[in-house]
Order: structure tokens, then sequence, then C-alpha cells
């Protein structure tokens, strides 16, 4: 049998000029980036206001009601508004 050729120089220029290639999905958008952000924040900022409920027994109630507005609020952007924004 003769020797195959080494092919590992062309399987490697493969892998190369793939990785640069275009892809698929666009580019994130500024608008989706900052709607990202602001999702967290709003989620993550309920969270420490519903934990500030309970250090603050006086206004407790209030405390922890507007924590899960915040965790709303956050969620909605996220999941009701991100994919729209999404579609365009």
């Amino acid at each position: 049998m003769s020797p195959q050729p080494d092919n590992t120089k062309t399987s490697e220029s493969r892998t190369a000029s793939a990785s640069f290639a275009t892809p698929e999905q666009p580019r994130a958008s500024i608008a989706s980036v900052l709607l990202f952000i602001m999702s967290s924040v709003l989620v993550f900022g309920g969270f420490w206001v519903m934990s500030l409920a309970f250090s603050h027994p006086d206004t407790a109630v209030w405390l922890f009601s507007g924590g899960i507005v915040l965790d709303a609020v956050g969620l909605w952007m996220a999941f009701g508004l991100a994919p729209r924004f999404a579609k365009r």
C-alpha cells in the first residue's frame, strides 16, 4: 500500500476559516443589551428589597410587596419585552 498524503494542513485551514465565518444570528442591539441589564438590576434589586423586609418589621409588608413588584417588572421586561426586540 502506498502512504496516504498528509491532510492535516487542509483540515487546519478549514478549522481556522470556520472560526471567522459569518454568524447566522445577528448581533445583539444596544437596546436588547440595555434591556437585559435593566431587567437584571430590577430582579436582583427586588430580591434585595424583599430581604430588607425581615430587618424592618414596621414596614415589612410594604418592602416585601415592593420587592415582588420589582421582580415582576424585571421578569416581564426579560420575558415579555425582550422577545419583541428580538423579532425586529
